[in-house]
């Protein structure tokens, strides 16, 4: 009863599984190992976050039923390092 689609037209392959099962195990060790490298800096100990403030909202003229601001943001670091 499964292949019964594929019996009734054969020149339609049968779907193949998007990673075999090494490849599938392979991505899973990236994406964890991947993890803790991109978010090492942000949870240093000690690090002060930048602060992201609103500084001023102004409209734009939009076309239809769109709509446009324009946005000043304050960006705050009170860390040593410089951001990039």
């Amino acid at each position: 009863m499964r292949n019964s689609f594929h019996q009734r037209h054969p020149a339609i392959p049968p779907r193949r599984a998007a990673l075999s099962t090494g490849l599938r195990g392979a991505a899973y060790v990236a994406v964890l190992g991947l993890g803790p490298l991109l978010t090492g800096c942000a949870l240093m100990p000690g690090a002060e976050r930048v602060r992201v403030s609103v500084a001023s909202v102004d409209s734009l003229p939009g076309q239809g039923l769109e709509l446009r601001f324009l946005l000043r943001l304050r960006v705050q670091n009170p860390g040593e390092t410089a951001v990039d």
